[in-house]
């Protein structure tokens, strides 16, 4: 995962390339998640030429998504307890 947030990260043409020169490199990693996290939502958000709604749709899935990587995350650290 970590592989797949650098690679998103250093290949998109928004600015973290620069501006990850300032982090520190045992956090570059970390970092990179976030932004693919938060860059992924910004492009539903605002790329292309989609409607409102397609938009807001597409919003709902990932964040969907998301939530339901945090649910299984959960019951596998429940598990290990």
């Amino acid at each position: 995962a970590y592989n797949s947030a650098i690679n998103f990260a250093t290949n998109h043409y928004e600015n973290f390339p620069v501006i990850s020169i300032l982090i520190p490199k045992h956090l570059r990693k970390h970092v990179a998640v976030i932004y693919q996290f938060a860059r992924t939502a910004d492009d539903i958000a605002d790329e292309g030429n989609k409607s409102p709604e397609k938009r807001m749709e597409e919003l709902n899935n990932f964040e969907n998504d998301f939530t339901g990587s945090l649910n299984i995350i959960s019951k596998v650290n429940f598990g290990l307890r």
